[in-house]
């Protein structure tokens, strides 16, 4: 888990335009949300090795998954990915499935 999250937070960093591009054009600032959100999962990576943080870093990831629903939804509206590759609409669906899957993940992981 902590491999995941760290990988996809630095690649915020490496990569900005891929995530700048996937942003809704109702959120304000996608430059500075999408270092943020890289930051943050960078973040809870660390965190989740330290036992005394463990149940805050799952609380900090859920909550950043529950904020990453509003673009999940964002992309199912507009039937796909804004920059990317096109991506089936059951893909769309499947992607917003897996943020169930990694809520449920990280909260197993809140102990």
């Amino acid at each position: 888990m902590t491999a995941f999250y760290a990988f996809a937070g630095v690649n915020h960093f490496r990569s900005p335009e891929m995530y700048v591009t996937m942003m809704p054009p109702y959120l304000p600032a996608p430059e500075i949300l999408h270092l943020v959100a890289g930051g943050v999962e960078i973040l809870v990576a660390i965190m989740f090795w330290v036992t005394a943080l463990r149940k805050w870093a799952s609380y900090l990831t859920i909550a950043l998954l529950v904020a990453f629903l509003s673009v999940h939804i964002y992309h199912l509206q507009i039937g796909g990915l804004p920059g990317q590759p096109d991506l089936p609409p059951w893909g769309l669906w499947v992607r917003l499935g897996l943020q169930g899957v990694l809520i449920m993940w990280a909260w197993w992981h809140r102990k």
